[in-house]
This record gives structure tokens, sequence and C-alpha cells, in this order.
């Protein structure tokens, strides 16, 4: 009966942040475009996300295979820090002058 609750926690707090994912799809992407460009950024984020999509589960499996989970997961946390580093970048270099 423990686990239960656990569960029952784990997929409310699964089911908030799924559900904010539709505010950073919606306006995400367009917090950095000029205003009236903010249509064409949120569509090259998209793009670009599809042609990762096709593109990152064949590199994973590669990697996979050429080197074990070590391999293929420190890849994938060195992409994560260079992306956070980048959108870290881009954030301080605006100031948040769009809130």
């Amino acid at each position: 009966y423990r686990i239960i609750y656990g569960l029952l926690i784990g997929y409310c707090i699964y089911g908030f942040f799924t559900s904010s994912m539709g505010i950073v799809w919606a306006i995400g992407s367009s917090y950095f475009a000029p205003p009236d460009q903010a249509a064409r950024y949120h569509a090259i984020h998209l793009s670009l996300t599809g042609l990762r999509g096709i593109i990152a589960p064949t590199l994973g499996i590669a990697l996979y295979h050429l080197g074990g989970f070590m391999l293929a997961f420190s890849v994938a946390i060195g992409f994560e820090v260079i992306a956070i580093s980048i959108l870290q970048y881009s954030v301080m270099k605006r100031k948040l002058s769009r809130l």
C-alpha cells in the first residue's frame, strides 16, 4: 500500500510538468524573437526539433554499440551542458528585457 502513494504523488508531479510543456512550446522559442518574427522563430524551432528527433536516436544507438552506456550517456550529458550554457548566455545577453 505504501508504493501506491508514491506512485500517485509521482504521477501528479509528472502531470504538472507535462502540462507546463505546452507553455514552453507556445512561447519559449518566441522569447528571443523580435515581435514581428515570432512565427518564423517558432517554425525554425519545431523544424530543428524534428531533425533532432531523426538524428539523436540514430546517434545514440551508434554510440551505444561503439562504447556502451557510458559513452552514449556521456555524450548526451555533454550536449545537455552545451545547450544549458548557450541558453544561459542568451538569457544573460538579453537581460530578460521582454518579461
